[in-house]
């Protein structure tokens, strides 16, 4: 409890825009589909296709089929 603010929820998702305090912004989390990897910017949802690592990897979310993230080397992917 809060002196000022009464009950505060701690933000787990790191989403929120009061961090670390909870603002709601997970609600915009509901609906994502398992196994795909979200990203959010101004308030919209894209799916990530891949990462590109330092070292020259590539994640691509889901990619092993198993609803993981797959890695392959750079060179393989291009």
């Amino acid at each position: 409890m809060d002196d000022e603010y009464g009950d505060i929820a701690v933000c787990r998702c790191g989403l929120s825009e009061e961090f670390p305090l909870c603002d709601g912004s997970h609600r915009r989390a509901e609906g994502e589909e398992p196994g795909v990897l979200y990203t959010y910017v101004d308030g919209e949802r894209r799916a990530v296709e891949e990462v590109r690592l330092a070292d020259g990897d590539v994640l691509v979310p889901g990619g092993d089929g198993d609803g993981g993230e797959g890695v392959s080397d750079a060179e393989e992917t291009e």
